[in-house]
Formats: structure tokens, sequence, C-alpha cells
């Protein structure tokens, strides 16, 4: 039976929107039976990371002074079985 991981919340810390810093943070994923293939970060403003094993569990970013918006992200994470789940920050 193969089923997706679970993924914990994210929290997404921006004490302002033109700050020159986000930091988003997680849990490791539950995993079943299986193994962490791959991961994929998308944040709102479309910059995009992605990564092979088991995801980060803190990911900081600069942001341009020019940049001021408002970010959320979202964390998608594959396992060996093939199965994806994903999870969007606060």
């Amino acid at each position: 039976l193969k089923r997706a991981p679970t993924l914990g919340a994210l929290t997404l810390t921006q004490p302002n929107p033109c700050v020159s810093q986000v930091q988003l943070t997680t849990t490791q994923p539950t995993l079943y039976c299986a193994t962490a293939a791959s991961w994929s970060l998308a944040w709102s403003d479309g910059v995009q990371t992605n990564g092979t094993g088991a995801p980060s569990l803190t990911a900081t970013r600069a942001l341009a002074a020019a940049a001021c918006s408002t970010l959320s992200a979202t964390l998608t994470v594959t396992d060996t079985n093939g199965c994806v789940t994903s999870q969007t920050s606060n």
C-alpha cells in the first residue's frame, strides 16, 4: 500500500513585507515505507528551489529592497514510491 508523506506546518516569518529576509521552517516529513526522493519549495513571487533527499527544515531568503510583498510558500515532497504531498505556509 502506497501512502503519501505527511508534512507538518510550514511557518513563514516575515515581520514586515519590506524586510530584507524571510524565514520558513517546517518539520521533517513523515514517510511511509519510503524515503524522500525530491522536494520543491515554490514562493508566491515565483522563485522556486528544488532539491533531492529530505527537504531542508529552514529556508532563509533575502529580498530585494524594491520587492515589498507578503510572501507565502508551498513545499512539495515526492517519495521513492512516487507519492506526492504539498503543504502551503501561513
